[in-house]
C-alpha cells in the first residue's frame, strides 16, 4: 500500500544548489543543499523506532544526529510492542484493520515491534478503534501509542489541525 504524499514543498530560490540521495534503509531522502551544517531529509516511510516523526515529514538533522521536524507530512505513526513478540497472524490481522484506512503496517523479521503509518485524515477515532480491537484480539501483551502526536510535555502537538484548514 502506498503512503500518501504530502503537498509539494515550495521551490528553492533561484541558484540554490540541489542534491538528492536515497537512503533506502533509513526510509529517508536527502534534500539538503551543499555547504549547510545540517541535512534536510524527507521520510519516505516511518523510520522504525524514531519518536516524533512519521512518513512524509521533512526533517532537519544537525551534525550530532538530532532532528527537528521542519514540515509535517500527512501521516500518523503508531508503534506497538508485544511481549512476547507478535506472530505472523497478529501482524496480518492488524494489516487487515488498516487497509480500509489507507494504512501501512510494517515490522522487522522478528516482529518484536510493529509500526503503522496511516493518513491523519483517517481520524483518531477510527485509528484508535482498529488498535483497541486488535490489541484485545491478540494473545500477547500489547503496548501501543502514537509516536508523532504528543510533545515532550505530553501535550498534543495539534499539527493535524493545520492540514485540515
Amino acid at each position: 500500500m502506498n503512503i500518501e504524499s504530502p503537498a509539494p514543498s515550495p521551490p528553492l530560490p533561484r541558484g540554490t544548489p540541489r542534491r538528492r540521495c536515497q537512503f533506502r534503509e533509513a526510509g529517508v531522502r536527502d534534500t539538503s543543499c551543499q555547504g549547510r551544517r545540517f541535512r534536510q531529509l524527507r521520510t519516505d516511510r516511518q523510520p522504525g523506532l524514531v519518536e516524533g516523526c512519521a512518513a512524509g515529514d521533512l526533517l532537519e538533522i544537525d551534525a550530532d544526529g538530532l532532528f527537528q521536524v521542519v514540515r509535517r507530512g500527512p501521516n500518523l505513526c503508531i508503534q506497538a510492542f508485544g511481549r512476547p513478540s507478535f506472530d505472523a497472524e497478529s501482524l496480518e490481522s492488524l494489516n487487515s484493520g488498516f487497509v480500509p484506512l489507507g494504512g501501512l503496517v510494517e515490522a522487522p523479521a522478528d516482529r518484536r515491534f510493529i509500526v503503522v503509518t496511516v493518513p491523519a485524515a483517517a481520524g483518531f477515532p477510527a485509528v484508535e478503534a482498529v488498535m483497541e480491537r486488535w490489541a484485545a484480539s491478540v494473545s500477547v501483551l500489547v503496548e501501543w501509542g502514537f509516536s508523532n502526536v504528543f510533545g515532550a510535555d505530553e501535550e498534543p502537538l495539534n499539527w493535524w489541525h493545520e492540514s485540515e484548514a
